[in-house]
Protein backbone atom coordinates (compact mmCIF):
# COMPACT_ATOMS: atom_id res chain seq x y z
CA UNK A 1 0.00 0.00 0.00
CA UNK A 2 1.32 3.41 -0.98
CA UNK A 3 0.16 6.84 0.17
CA UNK A 4 1.35 9.86 -1.78
CA UNK A 5 1.29 13.21 -0.02
CA UNK A 6 0.68 15.83 -2.68
CA UNK A 7 -1.56 15.57 -5.72
CA UNK A 8 0.37 17.63 -8.27
CA UNK A 9 2.25 16.71 -11.44
CA UNK A 10 4.79 14.40 -9.79
CA UNK A 11 2.12 12.52 -7.85
CA UNK A 12 0.04 12.14 -10.99
CA UNK A 13 3.03 10.82 -12.95
CA UNK A 14 3.79 8.32 -10.18
CA UNK A 15 0.14 7.23 -9.95
CA UNK A 16 -0.11 6.82 -13.71
CA UNK A 17 3.03 4.71 -13.79
CA UNK A 18 2.02 2.56 -10.85
CA UNK A 19 -1.44 1.86 -12.25
CA UNK A 20 -0.10 1.25 -15.79
CA UNK A 21 2.23 -1.37 -14.34
CA UNK A 22 -0.60 -3.21 -12.59
CA UNK A 23 -0.64 -1.68 -9.13
CA UNK A 24 -4.25 -1.68 -7.98
CA UNK A 25 -5.82 1.70 -7.33
CA UNK A 26 -7.36 0.24 -4.17
CA UNK A 27 -3.83 0.02 -2.68
CA UNK A 28 -3.09 3.68 -3.41
CA UNK A 29 -4.09 6.83 -1.55
CA UNK A 30 -3.37 10.53 -2.00
CA UNK A 31 -3.37 13.37 0.50
CA UNK A 32 -3.99 16.71 -1.23
CA UNK A 33 -5.15 19.90 0.48
CA UNK A 34 -6.50 21.57 -2.66
CA UNK A 35 -10.08 20.40 -3.27
CA UNK A 36 -9.91 20.77 -7.06
CA UNK A 37 -6.64 18.86 -7.37
CA UNK A 38 -7.98 16.18 -5.00
CA UNK A 39 -11.12 15.75 -7.12
CA UNK A 40 -9.03 15.51 -10.30
CA UNK A 41 -6.80 12.80 -8.81
CA UNK A 42 -9.79 10.81 -7.54
CA UNK A 43 -11.61 11.00 -10.88
CA UNK A 44 -8.58 10.25 -13.04
CA UNK A 45 -7.05 7.41 -11.01
CA UNK A 46 -9.85 6.07 -8.83
CA UNK A 47 -7.74 6.22 -5.66
CA UNK A 48 -8.78 7.12 -2.14
CA UNK A 49 -8.10 10.77 -1.40
CA UNK A 50 -7.80 12.71 1.83
CA UNK A 51 -7.76 16.45 2.52
CA UNK A 52 -5.28 16.19 5.40
CA UNK A 53 -2.57 13.94 6.79
CA UNK A 54 -4.50 11.72 9.17
CA UNK A 55 -4.34 8.14 10.50
CA UNK A 56 -6.79 6.86 7.89
CA UNK A 57 -4.59 8.20 5.09
CA UNK A 58 -1.26 6.74 6.22
CA UNK A 59 -2.04 4.01 8.75
CA UNK A 60 -2.17 1.12 6.24
CA UNK A 61 0.63 2.38 3.99
CA UNK A 62 3.85 0.44 3.58
CA UNK A 63 5.39 3.39 1.75
CA UNK A 64 4.60 7.07 2.12
CA UNK A 65 5.80 9.27 -0.73
CA UNK A 66 6.30 12.95 -0.01
CA UNK A 67 5.63 14.63 -3.36
CA UNK A 68 5.23 18.28 -2.44
CA UNK A 69 7.29 21.37 -3.25
CA UNK A 70 10.56 21.45 -1.27
CA UNK A 71 9.45 24.50 0.75
CA UNK A 72 6.47 22.47 2.05
CA UNK A 73 8.33 19.32 3.11
CA UNK A 74 9.05 20.55 6.65
CA UNK A 75 5.36 21.29 7.29
CA UNK A 76 4.30 17.91 5.86
CA UNK A 77 6.94 16.09 7.90
CA UNK A 78 5.84 17.70 11.13
CA UNK A 79 2.22 16.69 10.48
CA UNK A 80 3.28 13.17 9.55
CA UNK A 81 5.80 12.56 12.36
CA UNK A 82 3.49 11.24 15.07
CA UNK A 83 1.60 8.95 12.67
CA UNK A 84 4.57 6.88 11.52
CA UNK A 85 5.03 3.27 12.60
CA UNK A 86 7.16 1.10 10.28
CA UNK A 87 6.48 2.74 6.91
CA UNK A 88 9.27 3.71 4.56
CA UNK A 89 9.09 7.44 3.83
CA UNK A 90 10.28 8.32 0.32
CA UNK A 91 10.79 11.96 -0.62
CA UNK A 92 10.93 13.08 -4.23
CA UNK A 93 11.36 16.74 -3.31
CA UNK A 94 14.51 18.38 -4.66
CA UNK A 95 17.25 19.39 -2.27
CA UNK A 96 15.90 17.68 0.84
CA UNK A 97 18.60 15.92 2.87
CA UNK A 98 17.72 12.75 4.73
CA UNK A 99 19.23 14.20 7.90
CA UNK A 100 16.86 17.19 7.69
CA UNK A 101 13.87 15.01 6.91
CA UNK A 102 14.68 12.75 9.85
CA UNK A 103 14.91 15.76 12.18
CA UNK A 104 11.57 17.13 10.95
CA UNK A 105 10.07 13.66 11.46
CA UNK A 106 11.21 13.70 15.10
CA UNK A 107 14.08 11.27 14.53
CA UNK A 108 12.26 8.79 12.27
CA UNK A 109 14.86 6.85 10.29
CA UNK A 110 13.22 4.63 7.60
CA UNK A 111 13.87 7.15 4.85
CA UNK A 112 14.69 7.17 1.14
CA UNK A 113 15.22 10.07 -1.22
CA UNK A 114 14.92 9.88 -4.99
CA UNK A 115 14.72 12.29 -7.89
CA UNK A 116 12.46 10.63 -10.47
CA UNK A 117 11.28 13.86 -12.13
CA UNK A 118 12.10 13.20 -15.78
CA UNK A 119 11.72 9.40 -15.57
CA UNK A 120 8.34 9.76 -13.91
CA UNK A 121 7.17 12.34 -16.42
CA UNK A 122 8.04 10.24 -19.48
CA UNK A 123 7.85 6.74 -17.99
CA UNK A 124 11.46 5.89 -18.95
CA UNK A 125 14.87 6.51 -17.56
CA UNK A 126 16.76 5.90 -14.39
CA UNK A 127 16.24 7.03 -10.85
CA UNK A 128 18.82 6.64 -8.15
CA UNK A 129 17.45 6.24 -4.66
CA UNK A 130 19.42 6.79 -1.52
CA UNK A 131 18.26 5.26 1.73
CA UNK A 132 19.63 5.86 5.18
CA UNK A 133 20.90 3.07 7.45
CA UNK A 134 17.34 1.92 8.32
CA UNK A 135 16.48 1.23 4.68
CA UNK A 136 19.10 -1.07 3.25
CA UNK A 137 19.75 -2.56 -0.16
CA UNK A 138 17.54 -5.51 0.73
CA UNK A 139 14.36 -3.42 0.69
CA UNK A 140 14.99 -0.16 -1.19
CA UNK A 141 15.45 -1.68 -4.69
CA UNK A 142 12.16 -3.54 -4.29
CA UNK A 143 10.40 -0.28 -3.42
CA UNK A 144 11.67 1.78 -6.28
CA UNK A 145 10.26 -0.04 -9.28
CA UNK A 146 6.89 0.33 -7.56
CA UNK A 147 7.28 3.94 -6.48
CA UNK A 148 9.48 5.52 -9.08
CA UNK A 149 8.17 3.61 -12.11
CA UNK A 150 11.63 3.17 -13.61
CA UNK A 151 14.43 0.69 -13.45
CA UNK A 152 16.22 1.66 -10.31
CA UNK A 153 19.68 1.50 -8.88
CA UNK A 154 20.74 1.77 -5.30
CA UNK A 155 24.01 3.19 -4.02
CA UNK A 156 25.12 4.10 -0.50
CA UNK A 157 24.22 7.58 0.72
CA UNK A 158 27.88 8.55 1.17
CA UNK A 159 28.49 7.78 -2.51
CA UNK A 160 25.38 9.45 -3.91
CA UNK A 161 25.88 13.05 -2.95
CA UNK A 162 29.11 13.87 -4.82
CA UNK A 163 28.45 11.75 -7.89
CA UNK A 164 26.49 11.96 -11.09
CA UNK A 165 24.65 9.02 -12.61
CA UNK A 166 24.80 8.83 -16.38
CA UNK A 167 22.71 6.51 -18.51
CA UNK A 168 22.28 6.98 -22.23
CA UNK A 169 19.24 4.71 -22.68
CA UNK A 170 17.19 2.31 -20.51
CA UNK A 171 19.27 -0.75 -21.43
CA UNK A 172 22.64 0.97 -20.99
CA UNK A 173 24.89 0.35 -17.99
CA UNK A 174 25.03 2.86 -15.16
CA UNK A 175 28.20 4.89 -14.71
CA UNK A 176 29.03 6.75 -11.52
CA UNK A 177 31.17 9.78 -12.16
CA UNK A 178 33.25 11.41 -9.40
Amino acid sequence: NITIIGGGNMARALLGGLIARGHGSDALAVVEIDAEARATVAARFGVATFSAIEPAAVGNADVIVIAVKPQNVRIVARELATLLKRQVVLTVAAGIRLSDLSRWLLGYRRLVRAMPNTPAAIGRGITVAVGNQRVDAANSPSLLPKCCITRAGSIPARAATPRIVVRSKPSAPVFLLP
